[in-house]
């Protein structure tokens, strides 16, 4: 028997073992294909926002954070279900495939130009009530709505298992990202946040036209209603689980600029770049690998149990190793930022919090749609904790304060998540 014979017998009694079908073993290669795409895009993305601290000092990077914050909650409302159903084409039959991709992408074409024009129109009073200048509302307007369009288009993508594209073209945004923005300050050296906004939406538009070239031949002048109905099917989940995540970490930052300076809002900035950049990775990695195995019923119960007994040690490793990495990155952006082992500790604890939640959140995802709906009302709680939280503590403690919020907000997910998580699989065994 010859050594190639004996690779694929093995993998076959490994992949037998772990009871892996044929859908699962598609989604790992997909995965293991973008993993060193995405892994060096978000390297390149740290490096830009290294750099973007540097140089534009505190006061203009806080505007930046302050900006994509603002933009994260446009986005919440224009995206509606779009990404969530832009992936699911890859359930249709072939046959299918070609209108649903054409009414999602005229679809998506239609609404982000409205809710552009709306977002524009109501831009007083929107900015108003948000207490923000119309120079920093019009730029998280432009972004939320590239972001859009490159989030849903790229979705299409990875719907229809494109997955090298896919990466691809995530390597080529935080290229161009960085290009056009150390260019900008280069050839005409200005400290002002726009720099790095213009950057960024221009790397969305660009790579929303590379996504829509990739999938040209399955978009054509034909609409079905009935093709979008997945759209307004998930608006529902995806508003109430991924919003309130995202509305109450934008929040924070809102609040931290109505009741701090700016250059502390840019310390803000700082440390959260700093610390949960790398930590959304490291989630990203538990949901790529504990997903497919939370799938199956029948481990749930042994995964659990594994991590209760472990989850103590993840804590404490994760704690340490997120506020290390984020003192690294603190000290690369250069000495006008202070390295304060105070709020590296708070921002590393609620780091660990959210990389913690993780684990409880991926089982009940994975299992079926009830209980993702429990992890969206965690959601929904944590949000509503840290809130009242950051309304109390910003105003009294600062940026100290604000750290409190965010692991408010990750500590009431990963509460509530392993709550439901141990309701639901005791469950099972009655």
């Amino acid at each position: 028997m010859n050594t190639g014979e004996v690779k694929r017998r093995v993998k076959a009694e490994i992949l037998e073992r772990l009871n892996w079908g044929a859908n699962t073993r598609l989604f790992l290669r997909g995965i293991f294909t973008l993993a060193p795409f995405i892994a060096l895009s978000r390297i390149i993305a740290m490096g830009t926002h290294i750099l973007a601290g540097r140089w534009l000092g505190p006061d203009q990077y806080g505007m930046v954070n302050l900006t994509i914050a603002s933009s994260k909650l446009w986005l919440l409302f224009i995206s509606l279900g779009f990404f969530t159903a832009s992936y699911r084409v890859a359930a249709l039959p072939d046959e299918k495939r070609s209108l649903a991709v054409s009414s999602l992408t005229w679809s998506i074409l239609i609404w982000s130009g409205f809710c552009l024009s709306l977002l524009l129109i109501f831009h007083s009073p929107i900015a108003r009530e948000f207490k923000i200048s119309p120079k920093i509302y019009f730029w998280s307007v432009l972004y939320a709505s590239a972001q859009f369009l490159y989030g849903a288009s790229s979705s299409l993508l990875a719907g229809l298992q494109k997955f090298k594209a896919r990466g691809i073209f995530e390597l080529a945004y935080a290229a161009i990202v960085l290009i056009v923005f150390s260019a900008s300050f280069i050839l005409k050296p200005s400290i002002d946040f726009v720099l790095l906004l213009r950057a960024m939406s221009l790397g969305c538009l660009l790579g929303t036209l590379l996504c829509l070239y990739e999938i040209r031949n399955f978009i054509h002048p034909v609409f079905s209603f009935s093709a979008i109905r997945d759209v307004w099917d998930y608006a529902g989940p995806n508003l109430m689980g991924w919003g309130c995540m995202v509305g109450a970490e934008s929040l924070v930052v809102l609040m931290v600029s109505w009741h701090l300076s700016p250059r502390e809002l840019g310390f803000y900035s700082a440390y959260q770049t700093a610390i949960f950049r790398p930590v959304l990775v490291a989630s990203a990695v538990i949901g790529i690998v504990l997903g497919p195995l939370s799938s199956v019923r029948e481990k749930q119960k042994k995964i659990w149990k594994k991590f209760l007994q472990f989850s103590p040690l993840i804590f404490l490793a994760s704690w340490i190793t997120f506020s290390l990495a984020g003192s690294v990155v603190i000290k690369l952006m250069g000495n006008r930022y202070p390295l304060n082992f105070a709020w590296i500790s708070l921002f590393g604890g609620a780091a660990a919090l959210l990389f913690l939640s993780s684990f409880p959140g991926t089982i009940l995802s994975f299992r079926d749609s009830k209980s993702a709906w429990l992890s969206s009302f965690s959601a929904a709680l944590g949000a509503i904790l840290s809130a009242a939280i950051g309304f109390w503590a910003i105003p009294r403690f600062k940026i100290a304060g604000a750290a409190l919020a965010l692991a408010g907000l990750y500590a009431g997910v990963f509460i509530c998540n392993s709550i439901s998580s141990h309701h639901v699989l005791n469950a099972d065994s009655i």
